[in-house]
């Protein structure tokens, strides 16, 4: 992603597993991505989970991550990789 692009992406998954009582329910995925510098990407994932449809049987899981892009410390000249 590069530097001052925004990403937002959403994921429901409805009745994932029926043959255990915790898998019933549906998975809500929410993704935020932003390129805050250049070659620096921060990312933002919420999910959340009904169980059984009950709604004080809920769970949420907020999580984060930061990626470094770091193709521009390779050498554009001089520098090869081979794989064989």
């Amino acid at each position: 992603m590069g530097f001052g692009q925004i990403s937002l992406n959403y994921h429901r998954e409805d009745n994932v597993d029926l043959s255990t009582p915790y898998g019933v329910g549906a998975h809500n995925t929410f993704l935020l991505g932003v390129g805050i510098l250049p070659h620096v990407e921060f990312v933002v994932q919420n999910a959340h989970k009904e169980i059984n449809g009950e709604a004080w049987k809920t769970g949420s899981d907020l999580s984060y991550s930061a990626k470094i892009d770091g193709a521009w410390l390779i050498p554009e000249t001089g520098f090869n990789l081979r794989l064989g």
